[in-house]
């Protein structure tokens, strides 16, 4: 690869990084906070959250992964856990709230 193509890959690298950056930083509408803590506020009334919980796999890996069991004790319902690759902090630290 020559260093001028190098160069532009180079420089659109960092435009298209900073330019997410930029983007992220800007804080999110009164309305989009209210209905993200509205329903956060709602799935907590609603479940037992056991968060980022490590799960042993059979080859000794443990995997980290968020638990949601029905605060109802009345019937069986099913476990609901999640479990990601990606970003795993379920809070929005650039507004402070959490994340859809």
């Amino acid at each position: 690869m020559s260093r001028k193509i190098a160069g532009a890959m180079l420089v659109l690298l960092v435009s298209v990084a900073t330019s997410g950056a930029a983007q992220r930083a800007v804080g999110l509408p009164d309305s989009v906070k209210a209905r993200r803590w509205a329903l956060e506020n709602e799935l907590e009334g609603l479940a037992v959250i056991d968060r980022k919980v490590m799960i042993p796999m059979r080859d000794g890996i443990r995997i980290p992964a968020d638990i949601y069991r029905p605060k109802d004790t009345s019937k069986k319902y099913p476990t609901v856990w999640v479990r990601t690759p990606y970003n795993f902090n379920y809070w929005d630290i650039t507004n402070g709230l959490p994340r859809t």
